[in-house]
Protein backbone atom coordinates (compact mmCIF):
# COMPACT_ATOMS: atom_id res chain seq x y z
CA UNK A 1 0.00 0.00 0.00
CA UNK A 2 1.21 3.50 -0.80
CA UNK A 3 1.12 5.97 2.09
CA UNK A 4 1.07 9.66 1.30
CA UNK A 5 0.49 10.59 4.91
CA UNK A 6 -0.59 8.67 7.94
CA UNK A 7 -1.22 9.54 11.54
CA UNK A 8 -1.40 7.88 14.89
CA UNK A 9 -1.00 4.15 15.20
CA UNK A 10 -1.64 1.40 17.70
CA UNK A 11 0.89 -1.36 18.28
CA UNK A 12 -0.58 -4.44 19.99
CA UNK A 13 1.73 -7.43 20.24
CA UNK A 14 2.57 -8.22 16.59
CA UNK A 15 -0.18 -6.05 15.04
CA UNK A 16 0.19 -2.43 13.90
CA UNK A 17 -3.00 -0.44 13.19
CA UNK A 18 -2.67 2.86 11.28
CA UNK A 19 -4.92 5.74 10.31
CA UNK A 20 -4.09 6.36 6.64
CA UNK A 21 -5.09 9.81 5.37
CA UNK A 22 -5.19 8.86 1.70
CA UNK A 23 -4.86 11.37 -1.10
CA UNK A 24 -8.44 12.64 -1.31
CA UNK A 25 -9.18 11.29 -4.79
CA UNK A 26 -10.19 7.64 -4.88
CA UNK A 27 -7.85 6.87 -1.99
CA UNK A 28 -10.03 7.92 0.94
CA UNK A 29 -8.97 7.96 4.57
CA UNK A 30 -9.08 4.47 6.07
CA UNK A 31 -7.75 2.19 8.78
CA UNK A 32 -5.37 -0.68 8.10
CA UNK A 33 -3.85 -3.37 10.35
CA UNK A 34 -0.63 -5.20 9.62
CA UNK A 35 0.79 -8.31 11.19
CA UNK A 36 4.53 -8.08 11.83
CA UNK A 37 6.60 -11.24 11.75
CA UNK A 38 10.00 -10.27 13.13
CA UNK A 39 11.43 -13.76 12.69
CA UNK A 40 10.67 -13.90 8.94
CA UNK A 41 11.10 -10.11 8.55
CA UNK A 42 7.69 -9.73 6.87
CA UNK A 43 4.69 -7.44 7.23
CA UNK A 44 1.27 -8.51 5.91
CA UNK A 45 -1.98 -6.56 5.76
CA UNK A 46 -4.56 -8.53 7.75
CA UNK A 47 -7.47 -6.07 7.99
CA UNK A 48 -8.70 -2.76 6.60
CA UNK A 49 -11.71 -0.54 7.16
CA UNK A 50 -13.25 2.36 5.25
CA UNK A 51 -16.18 4.24 6.71
CA UNK A 52 -19.48 4.17 4.79
CA UNK A 53 -19.51 7.96 5.12
CA UNK A 54 -16.09 8.02 3.37
CA UNK A 55 -14.67 11.12 5.07
CA UNK A 56 -11.34 12.35 3.73
CA UNK A 57 -8.97 13.69 6.35
CA UNK A 58 -5.96 15.61 5.09
CA UNK A 59 -4.40 15.91 8.58
CA UNK A 60 -4.70 14.73 12.19
CA UNK A 61 -6.58 11.46 11.71
CA UNK A 62 -6.41 9.15 14.70
CA UNK A 63 -7.16 5.56 15.68
CA UNK A 64 -6.97 4.05 19.15
CA UNK A 65 -7.81 0.61 20.42
CA UNK A 66 -10.41 0.51 23.20
CA UNK A 67 -10.10 -3.25 23.69
CA UNK A 68 -9.23 -6.21 21.48
CA UNK A 69 -12.10 -5.87 19.00
CA UNK A 70 -13.03 -2.23 19.48
CA UNK A 71 -11.57 0.90 17.85
CA UNK A 72 -12.13 4.63 18.37
CA UNK A 73 -11.55 6.52 15.09
CA UNK A 74 -11.19 10.30 14.79
CA UNK A 75 -11.62 11.82 11.33
CA UNK A 76 -10.27 15.09 12.70
CA UNK A 77 -10.56 17.65 9.92
CA UNK A 78 -13.85 16.10 8.79
CA UNK A 79 -15.32 16.66 12.28
CA UNK A 80 -16.36 13.03 12.65
CA UNK A 81 -15.86 10.20 15.19
CA UNK A 82 -16.69 6.51 14.88
CA UNK A 83 -16.48 3.59 17.27
CA UNK A 84 -16.25 0.07 15.90
CA UNK A 85 -17.02 -3.04 17.91
CA UNK A 86 -15.83 -6.03 15.94
CA UNK A 87 -16.52 -4.57 12.49
CA UNK A 88 -19.83 -2.87 13.34
CA UNK A 89 -20.21 0.87 13.79
CA UNK A 90 -21.79 1.29 17.24
CA UNK A 91 -21.36 5.03 17.83
CA UNK A 92 -20.79 8.18 15.75
CA UNK A 93 -20.52 11.91 16.34
CA UNK A 94 -20.47 14.52 13.58
CA UNK A 95 -19.82 18.25 13.97
CA UNK A 96 -21.35 20.88 11.75
CA UNK A 97 -19.54 21.81 8.55
CA UNK A 98 -16.51 23.92 9.36
CA UNK A 99 -15.72 22.31 12.72
CA UNK A 100 -12.82 19.94 13.27
CA UNK A 101 -11.45 17.86 16.12
CA UNK A 102 -7.83 17.34 17.11
CA UNK A 103 -6.59 14.03 18.40
CA UNK A 104 -8.82 12.30 20.92
CA UNK A 105 -8.61 9.68 23.63
CA UNK A 106 -11.21 7.16 24.69
CA UNK A 107 -11.62 6.49 28.39
CA UNK A 108 -13.75 3.63 29.69
CA UNK A 109 -14.29 5.60 32.90
CA UNK A 110 -13.45 9.02 34.28
CA UNK A 111 -12.67 7.40 37.62
CA UNK A 112 -9.33 5.71 38.40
Amino acid sequence: ERFLTHHNFELQDDHLTLFVNGDGSEDKSHIVTYEIDEEDMTVDEVWSYSSDSSPYVYALGDVSQIHEDSLHITYSTAGYFEQLDDEDVVWTLKADLGYAFGYSNFYKSLYP
